[in-house]
């Protein structure tokens, strides 16, 4: 799974800039690619696949041109705990800091111990490495694109 979010980054554009979401947008399954006019960051359409039961999402952010993705498995992941990751940086504040998988880590490889839950991987083109985060329940579409990790 992992491997299918760093993909979808490269597929998405690392370069790219996005248009402001606040939520995440599916990622097309009808084999349509997404294109300038969904992301106005990227400078090439790109089509994403994903295997089969898994769900991708992403963001576009003009202002801090910056693209998020995430995806999740229907029958993914579910664990108490997770090791903290910087998956991106947060431009929101000033100066930007690193951005983690998990609201509570403080720093790279911290574990974190919750309520078992299902996991998504997430991603950002702003720096950091593909993380996993709790969802909050299942993995559905819905789920996903409301994550926190888009805001």
């Amino acid at each position: 799974m992992k491997k299918l979010a760093i993909a979808a980054l490269v597929s998405l554009g690392l370069g790219a800039s996005f248009s402001a979401s606040a939520a995440g947008t599916a990622v097309p399954t009808d084999g349509s690619k997404i294109t300038n006019a969904d992301c106005s960051l990227l400078s090439d359409s790109v089509k994403v696949n994903l295997s089969s039961n898994v769900k991708g999402a992403y963001s576009c952010n003009d202002a801090t041109n910056t693209i998020k993705v995430g995806t999740c498995h229907d029958a993914g992941s579910r664990t108490d705990t997770l090791t903290c990751k910087v998956i991106g940086t947060d431009d929101s504040v000033d100066p930007p800091v690193d951005s983690y998988n998990h609201a509570s880590c403080t720093a790279a490889d911290e574990v974190i111990t919750g309520v078992t839950d299902y996991k998504g991987f997430f991603a950002s083109s702003s720096g950091g490495s593909v993380g996993d985060a709790f969802l909050g329940g299942a993995c559905t579409q819905t789920q996903l694109n409301a994550h926190w990790h888009f805001d």
